[in-house]
């Protein structure tokens, strides 16, 4: 039964929605957000205030302070969740207008699920961090708009999601780095294996652009592909995001490869009958 699992949701019964459009006036960036919830009697819609200047920029300086503060906090769990909470604290009292901050802050126990439907796919809406409206300083309570069962969907990819979704026996597939550097290694994404091997039964692709781009090449050959390790991106283009895998070491010196978008983009070719679903655990991406 575990390599037979299936799960379904009706996306267009789900109670609450978030609706995210992002607008241009002149050089300022802003956000439209419309919340839909029949079940709360809630139809509105608020203003972000502008972003000013480029978004690719302002994104960019997002996560590299997420990244800054997991290396400023190195191995102190603790440390780190408590910076998490300031950034996402930050981000709400920015991008979100007091009064969705309220209606946001009043429902926190009855809203467990939110589908937010966005024409951008770069802000972590995720990390956002409930407050009252009032209030500048953090609540006791840690609750990220992650915790309250936010999805994400874009308007442009191709309809609805699918509302079944089947992981057969001997579909279910890993790509986890077992990385050769000390530095790079991440031992939690590594524990990730041995959930999906209980769970699903799944087989390791090995870590390498060769076995990956020949999984991706041919329909049918999994329902399920798990990706734990590096991302990252070299230039100013947020599009030319790459996977870093496995890598080898050559005379004492860590040889690195990886996968980018385009060759993802360019081979990927799917099973159009039992779309597979692809998990991408990684910053940068």
């Amino acid at each position: 039964a575990r390599s037979n699992f299936s799960g379904s949701t009706n996306f267009r019964e789900i109670p609450h929605q978030l609706s995210i459009l992002e607008l241009k006036r002149g050089n300022e960036i802003f956000y439209r957000y419309e919340l839909r919830s029949p079940y709360l009697n809630l139809l509105e819609a608020f203003e972000s205030k502008p972003i000013k200047g480029e978004r690719a920029a302002y994104v960019r300086s997002l996560y590299k302070e997420i990244e800054e503060q997991w290396i400023s906090s190195g191995d102190d769990v603790k440390a780190f969740a408590a910076e998490l909470r300031a950034f996402g604290g930050h981000l709400y009292d920015q991008l979100f207008p007091s009064k969705l901050q309220k209606i946001l802050w009043q429902h926190r126990d009855t809203i467990d699920s939110i589908m937010v439907l966005s024409d951008e796919p770069f802000i972590p809406w995720e990390l956002f961090h409930l407050k009252p409206a009032s209030q500048s300083h953090l609540p006791e309570e840690t609750i990220f708009l992650g915790q309250m069962g936010l999805v994400r969907w874009l308007y442009d990819a191709q309809g609805w999601p699918p509302e079944l979704i089947k992981i057969r026996a001997g579909k279910a597939r890993y790509l986890i780095p077992n990385y050769p550097v000390e530095d790079l290694r991440l031992p939690q994404a590594e524990q990730e294996s041995q959930f999906l091997k209980s769970k699903f039964v799944a087989t390791l692709v090995e870590a390498q652009p060769n076995p990956l781009r020949d999984l991706i090449s041919k329909p049918g050959q999994f329902d399920l592909l798990h990706f734990a390790g590096h991302g990252s991106v070299e230039t100013d283009e947020i599009a030319s995001a790459r996977l870093l895998l496995g890598g080898r070491m050559k005379d004492n010196s860590y040889i690195s490869t990886d996968f980018s978008s385009i060759k993802a983009e360019q081979f990927s070719h799917f099973d159009e009958e039992n779309r597979p679903l692809i998990v991408i655990n990684a910053c940068q991406t």
